[in-house]
This record gives C-alpha cells, structure tokens and sequence, in this order.
C-alpha cells in the first residue's frame, strides 16, 4: 500500500547529506551551523537559506497559481 513512499524514503536515505540538505538547507540549521562557524562561513550558509527559500516561495506559489487555473 505504502511501497512508493516507502521505496522514496529509502532512496533518500542512501542519497549524500550534501544532496538533501541543498533540497532543504532552512531545515537543517542545527547541522550546517556551529557556535564555531566562522562569519564567513555563516553568511554564506545564511544566504544559501536564503536563496533556496526564496526559491521555494517562488515554486510554491506558481504551484497555486497553475491549480487555481485548473
């Protein structure tokens, strides 16, 4: 009943860390960002969150565009 999610979630288990937190890097702070994270470093992880949910707005709200045309 549930293989295809399930068949998902293993495959996404066995993808890079680097490969899914570039899919959601605003989920994963706790990860990416250290209380030893140089500013450099933390800036830039800011604006790649930054971007990619900048980017999701932007994917969500054609999404809801495209299905209130439907």
């Amino acid at each position: 009943m549930n293989q295809g999610f399930e068949s998902k979630s293993r495959s996404s288990l066995n993808q890079p860390l680097k490969i899914i937190i570039l899919r959601y890097p605003y989920l994963y702070n706790y990860l990416l960002l250290t209380p030893n994270s140089s500013t450099e470093y933390q800036q830039a992880i800011r604006k790649l969150q930054e971007q990619k949910q900048e980017k999701f707005e932007i994917n969500l709200s054609r999404y809801i565009t495209n299905q209130a045309r439907i």
